[in-house]
């Protein structure tokens, strides 16, 4: 009998449905695809003559096919922070178990699994994290314990760590900021100030702890805010809302007095202010009155 080809039948046990493959004669293996997930195949492999003989029948190879993994795995931009991450992403049609493994990717020696949880729903929050430290997570699912799909990995970086507080002095015309040191590695700052009329932003390196703003508006509400950065990775905010000192009148004079009454006049300051208060001192007792 000449060798034609091979016929490759495979069996669905479960419904006990088959379906067939012609594989060329100088081909040695087979992909078989559109199976179900988790599920019981048997697999025969015959030789095929020119006229069509089988050859003899063979034992069977029994296989199970492996999980579908979860879908979409992502992470929202908005949930990666400092020390927490929540990880989501769409449960596989046969709706198997999740498994997932968190750790630090910075040393490939360290072999230590900081976190495994089983979950049932789609979305996961891993907390008490390193500001500043790429991890990798690895999601799967699994079946009876022990049947696993291939695992989805995905790598993320933690936010750089915020700044604590700002502290601060002031004038008339400019604001001075301080802040402590953040807890992590940093490559820099960014604080802004802004008012009404006014918006500035600065980049400073990460061994700056001040920073003044001059020539500003006197009497004048402004909010700063500061963040740190790591690579593209920002903090959240820390603001602060300050108001510079107002300016003092100018000019002041007396336009003429009665027997009870003095009649002043005076410039307006520059920049914001709520009102004027008068004092008037009376030398020869020391009494201080004051009036707005």
């Amino acid at each position: 009998m000449s060798f034609h080809h091979y016929l490759v039948t495979i069996l669905d046990v479960e419904n006990r449905k088959s379906e067939e493959v012609l594989v060329e004669k100088f081909s040695t293996s087979v992909k078989i695809g559109d199976l179900k997930s988790f599920h019981h195949y048997q697999i025969y492999l015959f030789s095929v003559g020119e006229r069509g003989t089988l050859s003899c029948f063979e034992r069977p190879i029994s296989a199970v096919t492996g999980i579908n993994p979860p879908q979409k795995v992502h992470i929202k931009p908005e949930d990666v922070g400092e020390d927490s991450i929540i990880l989501q992403w769409e449960s596989p049609p046969d709706g198997h178990e999740v498994y997932i493994q968190i750790k630090p990717s910075s040393d490939i020696r360290e072999v230590l699994t900081l976190f495994v949880q089983k979950v049932v729903q789609e979305a996961a929050t891993f907390s008490h994290l390193d500001p500043t430290t790429v991890y990798a997570f690895s999601i799967r699912t699994e079946r009876g314990g022990f049947k696993h799909s291939t695992p989805n990995v995905k790598e993320i970086q933690t936010a750089p760590s915020a700044v604590e507080f700002m502290n601060h002095s002031r004038n008339s015309n400019a604001i001075t900021v301080s802040w402590p040191s953040a807890r992590s590695l940093l490559d820099g700052y960014i604080i802004s100030i802004s008012s009404e009329c006014l918006m500035k932003e600065e980049i400073l390196p990460s061994t700056e702890r001040t920073f003044t703003f001059n020539s500003l508006s006197s009497g004048t509400d402004f909010l700063i805010s500061i963040i740190t950065t790591k690579g593209l990775k920002r903090s959240h905010l820390t603001v602060l809302m300050i108001s510079t000192y107002p300016d003092p009148p100018s000019d002041l004079m007396t336009h003429h007095q009665e027997e009870n009454t003095i009649y002043l006049s005076w410039k307006l300051p520059h920049g914001g202010f709520e009102k004027f208060q008068a004092l008037t001192i009376i030398v020869g007792s020391l009494v201080l009155q004051g009036s707005s």
